[in-house]
């Protein structure tokens, strides 16, 4: 441990970070573990390059361009019909995937839980926001006799408890297996000073990535790779 003790305080020392071990001395040794196995997975490059950038007004100087994309009630009737014919295609094919964003707690909306778990009033019946979800979906299933993939994003926090719910709908009768979880990425959080910080005295606090991270998560997860397999070629994002 002393050797790795050692690597550590170096790389802290790098990156003016060497406040991480200020509670090292009266740690645990399964705590000081933690603590080292934390910095060392830790990409203090990225972190300080993500501060810096932070603080510059940059100018992109035309290096993202915007997507080829059309307007729904800015076609005319052919037009909708085309892109309705294509979408319809590819549904019927099964060469499509729903990706429902759900890293977030329910805190806002008085819930102790995921947000997808919040329950509205309507027709008279509470339901969740994961099964209006759900009822989406399964409208293209009886219409196109298909069974997408429906791919569901959730965060560390919320993981477990997301589906515990799924299992106590007991998957709102759609197929479990075309249902897959996956967690989107963390990052250590920062302070206004660039220093990373302690959740507790032995581990780096860090939050989830936000939506942004649905891609890196999606091909983390290796599920990129999985819906290529299956034949999925579109992917319709959305969020709880």
């Amino acid at each position: 441990m002393v050797n790795e003790l050692h690597k550590a305080k170096e790389t802290l020392e790098k990156y003016n970070q060497e406040h991480l071990l200020n509670f090292y001395n009266i740690l645990s040794d399964e705590e000081k573990l933690d603590l080292i196995k934390d910095i060392k997975s830790t990409n203090f490059e990225e972190m300080r390059t993500l501060y810096e950038n932070s603080k510059k007004d940059e100018i992109l100087d035309g290096r993202f361009s915007p997507i080829d994309y059309v307007i729904k009630y800015e076609l005319n009737k052919e037009e909708v019909k085309k892109h309705t014919e294509i979408g319809e295609k590819a549904v019927l094919n099964n060469e499509v995937a729903i990706v429902t964003m759900s890293g977030g707690q329910g805190s806002r909306l008085g819930i102790n839980g995921p947000k997808g778990t919040y329950e509205v009033n309507i027709d008279d019946r509470k339901i969740s926001l994961f099964e209006i979800i759900y009822k989406n979906i399964k409208r293209v299933k009886e219409k196109y006799k298909v069974e997408p993939f429906w791919l569901i994003m959730t965060s560390r926090e919320n993981d477990k408890q997301t589906k515990d719910f799924f299992e106590s709908k007991d998957y709102f009768d759609y197929d479990k297996n075309k249902i897959i979880f996956f967690t989107q990425n963390e990052k250590p959080i920062l302070n206004i000073e660039g220093k990373l910080v302690l959740e507790n005295e032995h581990t780096i606090k860090k939050a989830s990535n936000g939506n942004g991270d649905v891609f890196e998560a999606l091909k983390d997860n290796n599920l990129i790779q999985k819906l290529k397999t299956n034949g999925v070629k579109y992917i319709g994002f959305g969020r709880s």
